[in-house]
């Protein structure tokens, strides 16, 4: 076999399986999970995409508005994301996981939170080292990858 050909098949069979371990276009199904507020969607060691639909549910009828907070695992910093309104005990909103064309292979975590306490929510960056507090925390999604 010509040492040019030869190369080729080595480099991709190095190559695709690093390209295709990402594929954003399988949903996984997540475990039932129970809780006054879920994230249904993305679920843990899910791959996502830049910007991502995260969806959950909420039992408490009080509750209007839900934050989804996303915490970069390389960084001290936690995402606030756009509110997301509740509309039949359900809500999603569209998640910024980094930027389009950064952050590919990055991993997070993440919670949604309503009712919070103390400062109201608003997106931008948290430099609290810690969750923000409220009356309604969900399950920790981990082990999200950027795609």
């Amino acid at each position: 076999m010509p040492r040019r050909i030869m190369f080729l098949f080595a480099l991709s069979s190095v190559l695709f399986p690093v390209f295709s371990a990402c594929n954003c276009s399988e949903e996984k199904t997540c475990e039932p999970s129970s809780g006054m507020l879920v994230i249904t969607s993305p679920c843990p060691e899910s791959k996502v995409k830049a910007l991502h639909l995260v969806k959950g549910t909420v039992s408490d009828p009080d509750v209007k508005e839900v934050w989804v907070v996303i915490h970069p695992m390389e960084s001290a910093d936690y995402w606030i994301q756009q509110r997301a309104t509740v509309q039949d005990h359900k809500w999603e909103v569209i998640c910024h996981f980094g930027e389009p064309e950064q952050h590919v292979g990055k991993r997070y975590e993440f919670i949604a939170v309503a009712m919070p306490e103390g400062v109201p929510m608003a997106s931008g960056i948290f430099k609290d080292p810690n969750w923000p507090k409220a009356k309604y925390s969900s399950q920790l999604i981990g082990k999200i990858t950027r795609c």
